[in-house]
């Protein structure tokens, strides 16, 4: 069983124990302090949004958790939780990554859970859409869970443990000017199916979720870095993309 999903007093927070139950995947409940050894995870993308919510949660049921993320304000925000230790780690950098396992080696916690969380959104109609813009859009939520999973699959395959990528609802239904985004989440997707069965004989379990609106910086992000590219709606046929985005940019209207 891949999923199980509690009913709880708490939903919020609960939809975050969708980590620590994907990383249960046994109709099991218990938590890392429950016992005899403290288990290690790397989240990916920790600095605000689901990933930093997963950090909160894994964190207080006592795993220990190297939380990724690539600005200095929010790795020291994050080295200061309790059963956190933030990693430098963008996930189109390679060597960033390789550094990220041999910090994991070093410290001899072993590698219990990957989560594949880093992602960032790409807006705009596909027969407009630059080729570097694409390349952007699935060298982040495509290419980054590829990099990342490669390269701790020894340290998942020798604890037998667990990998989560995040995906969306938008890896399964698409729609118009988000098809850069829905082609790397359904690109995820298909990677999800496809290592699922090939980690099985080492008994590594795999699996993805697919969320839908949350809480988060990604409009935010992507709105800068439209407006620091020079974008201009100038030429296209359908007008500004910035015109269909509604709401507050930190999407602080959803929990």
């Amino acid at each position: 069983m891949l999923l199980r999903i509690l009913a709880s007093a708490r939903p919020t927070r609960r939809v975050f124990a969708l980590a620590v139950l994907t990383f249960s995947m046994t109709v099991s409940t218990t938590t890392a302090q429950e016992t005899e050894e403290v288990r290690a995870v790397l989240i990916t993308g920790t600095s605000s949004g689901i990933g930093l919510r997963m950090t909160e949660v894994l964190s207080e049921d006592g795993f220990f958790v190297y939380a990724g993320a690539r600005k200095a304000e929010d790795l020291e925000r994050l080295n200061a939780m309790e059963n956190v230790k933030s990693v430098r780690l963008d996930v189109t950098i390679q060597s960033e990554i390789d550094a990220a396992v041999a910090l994991v080696r070093a410290e001899g916690r072993g590698m219990y859970g990957l989560i594949n969380n880093a992602g960032v959104a790409v807006l705009g109609p596909l027969i407009e859409l630059s080729e570097e813009d694409m390349d952007f859009q699935l060298d982040v939520n495509l290419f980054g869970p590829y990099r990342v999973t490669k390269a701790f699959a020894d340290l998942l395959i020798e604890s037998e443990g667990r990998i989560m990528t995040v995906s969306s609802i938008a890896g399964i239904l698409s729609g118009p000017f988000i098809g850069a985004y829905s082609m790397s989440k359904h690109g995820v997707e298909a990677y999800t199916d496809a290592l699922a069965a090939e980690l099985d004989r080492f008994n590594v379990e795999v699996a993805a979720v697919e969320p839908g609106n949350y809480k988060s910086r990604i409009t935010a992000s992507m709105v800068k870095r439209m407006e620091a590219s020079g974008y201009s709606a100038d030429g296209s046929r359908y007008g500004s993309m910035l015109d269909l985005i509604s709401g507050p940019l930190d999407r602080s209207q959803y929990e």
